[in-house]
C-alpha cells in the first residue's frame, strides 16, 4: 500500500532501490516521531506509518482521486535499477537472495517434484551453491555472475527489487499519479515535492546527514552502481555497465523483462535498442 501523509494530502508509492528509506524517515519526521533518522523505518508492524489500507474504502477513494491530493512515485532508470538489485541484494547481502530466493526456490521444487525449464534447473542449482557457500559479508562479480542472475534469479525469483516499477500498482491506478519523479534527479525533484506539499522548509530543507543539510544531500553516491544507461561517450560508468552486459542473450532478457516500464510512457523511459 502507499503511505498516506494527511496532514498535507500526499499519497506516496515507495519503491525498493528507489530511495525508499530515506522516503520513509522523512515520512516519520512528518508524524513528529523523534527517533525518525535513527529507527528502520522499514517494517509496516513497527514504522509507525499510515498506509492507504488503513483508511475505509470511501476514505481510500478519496485520496486516489481527489484533485486536492498529490499522488507522488519516483522511478529509476530500469537498467541502473536491476544492477543496483543485483549489487546489492546478490552481491553485498548474499544472504537474502540465498534466503529468500532460494527458499522460494525449494517450497516450488517440492510442489513440482523437479524443475521443468533450464532456467529453472539452473535456479535450483545455483540456490545449492549459493547454500554450499561459507557465509560472508559479500560475495564477487566473478562468484555470482550477472549472467547467473539474469538466466537463474531474474524472473524465477520475482522480487520488487528489480522487478518492472510499472507492476508497483494497479494498471489503473497509474492515471491517478500526478507526480512522477526520478532518481537521475533525485535531488531537485525531492525539492519540488516537497514545496508543492508545502513540507519543503520543515522537512526537507534542514537536519539531514551529520551536517544537518537538505535532504538527498549527502546520500547519492551509496545509492550510485556507477553504471550509467546513457549512450553518449562511453566513460567509465559505461564501461562498467558493458562489463555486465557480455553477450546479446543477457542483453535481450533484461530488456524484455523490464519492457513494462519501457511501455508506461508517463515514466519517460527510453528503451535502448542495445546494453
Amino acid at each position: 500500500d502507499p503511505i498516506v501523509i494527511e496532514s498535507h494530502k500526499l499519497l506516496f508509492f515507495t519503491v525498493p532501490k528507489n530511495s525508499c528509506t530515506e522516503w520513509k524517515k522523512l515520512f516519520r519526521r512528518m508524524m513528529g516521531y523523534k527517533n525518525w533518522a535513527q529507527a528502520s523505518p522499514h517494517d509496516p508492524s513497527s514504522n509507525q506509518l499510515k498506509y492507504l489500507g488503513h483508511f475505509p474504502r470511501s476514505k481510500q477513494y478519496e485520496f486516489m482521486t481527489s484533485p486536492e491530493w498529490t499522488r507522488a512515485i519516483f522511478v529509476r532508470d530500469p537498467i541502473e535499477r536491476m544492477l543496483s538489485g543485483y549489487m546489492d541484494k546478490a552481491l553485498s547481502e548474499e544472504r537474502y537472495i540465498r534466503n529468500h530466493c532460494c527458499n522460494q526456490a525449494q517450497m516450488e521444487l517440492r510442489q513440482r517434484q523437479q524443475p521443468k525449464t533450464q532456467n529453472s534447473q539452473m535456479y535450483y542449482n545455483q540456490c545449492k551453491v549459493l547454500h554450499s557457500i561459507t557465509h560472508k559479508d559479500k560475495l564477487s562479480p566473478e562468484q555470482f555472475l550477472f549472467d547467473t542472475f539474469v538466466k537463474a534469479f531474474m524472473k524465477q525469483c520475482d522480487d520488487p527489487h528489480w522487478a518492472p516499477q510499472s507492476r508497483r500498482m494497479k494498471p489503473k491506478n497509474w492515471q491517478h499519479i500526478n507526480f512522477v519523479g526520478h532518481f537521475d534527479h533525485l535531488q531537485q525533484d525531492a525539492r519540488c515535492l516537497l514545496e508543492r506539499i508545502g513540507a519543503w522548509e520543515d522537512y526537507g530543507a534542514h537536519g539531514w546527514g551529520k551536517h544537518n543539510g537538505t535532504m538527498f544531500e549527502t546520500n547519492l553516491a551509496r545509492h550510485s552502481t556507477g553504471v550509467s544507461s546513457s549512450k553518449q561517450q562511453k566513460g567509465p560508468k559505461e564501461q562498467k555497465r558493458h562489463q555486465f552486459f557480455e553477450t546479446p542473450a543477457v542483453n535481450q532478457m533484461v530488456l524484455s523483462y523490464l519492457q513494462p516500464d519501457y511501455n508506461l510512457e508517463m515514466l519517460h523511459f527510453t528503451k535502448p535498442s542495445l546494453i
